[in-house]
């Protein structure tokens, strides 16, 4: 079974991208919706299979990724219908277009990779949002993001 695309739970970053905000709870259900609507329309999304959203983790934990309607290709592929996962680790995501920085709380997986493994988070309350990047590391236009909610033990 396919994990769901979450919609984003903040209010300001749900209408940053033109999107109603996430309800809290019914995630079953708002994340049956979310992936019957990215199925039938071929919008391409990143998804976060795990940790799910709310978890306690371990402060080393791996992060594991899937995609919708997109196939994962290294940086520097210049392929239609490809990206590449980004991470952004307790900070906003970049807007659509825009080349996704090298600077601390990103995470480049430019060789299309599906998990990373974090070691050094500082326990407490962490958001991550995943990205798709196109073979030039910007973002892509009309891809959904996922985000999660999770705290380190």
């Amino acid at each position: 079974m396919q994990s769901p695309v979450r919609v984003l739970p903040f209010g300001f970053m749900a209408l940053m991208l033109g999107c109603a905000p996430a309800e809290q709870g019914e995630a079953g259900d708002r994340g049956a919706a979310v992936e019957a609507a990215v199925s039938e329309t071929a919008v391409m999304a990143a998804v976060i299979a795990s940790p799910a959203s709310g978890d306690t983790v371990d402060a080393a934990f791996t992060l594991m990724l899937e995609t919708r309607n997109v196939e994962l290709r290294p940086a520097g592929t210049m392929e239609p219908g490809t990206g590449h996962h980004h991470l952004f680790i307790d900070r906003a995501i970049v807007p659509v277009d825009t080349v996704i920085p090298a600077a601390p709380g990103i995470v480049h997986l430019g060789a299309a990779q599906r998990e990373y493994t974090y070691d050094d988070l500082a326990p407490g309350p962490h958001v991550i949002i995943a990205v798709l990047g196109d073979h030039e590391h910007r973002r892509i236009a009309g891809a959904l993001t996922d985000t999660i909610q999770f705290i380190v033990r």
